[in-house]
């Protein structure tokens, strides 16, 4: 039950690298850290990048593509460019692979 005044608590599932957030009390950092997370189990898993094409991948497509256009933009957070440099790395690793 969840009526005025009660919060949920913050869950994630991630199966096969698709990620399903229950974001109650997460903070905006703890949810990129998971999606970042997924993908790179999605990327190292599956050995390809998610497909925007796959129902089941798209979640973690759409993140990766508007995480990339924040990184071309100059906008993504400082602490996360590391990060999401790794993950780039990792997909320039499979790119075109699931094609």
């Amino acid at each position: 039950e969840h009526g005025r005044g009660h919060t949920r608590g913050a869950g994630v599932e991630v199966v096969d690298g698709d990620v399903s957030l229950n974001v109650g009390n997460m903070k905006q950092e703890e949810r990129w850290l998971v999606q970042w997370k997924a993908a790179m189990y999605f990327m190292a898993a599956k050995k390809c990048r998610p497909s925007k094409y796959n129902h089941e991948e798209c979640n973690s497509w759409n993140w990766f593509w508007h995480t990339q256009k924040q990184s071309d933009t100059g906008t993504l957070k400082l602490e996360r460019v590391a990060l999401f440099q790794k993950l780039l790395e990792l997909g320039e690793k499979y790119w075109r692979v699931n094609q």
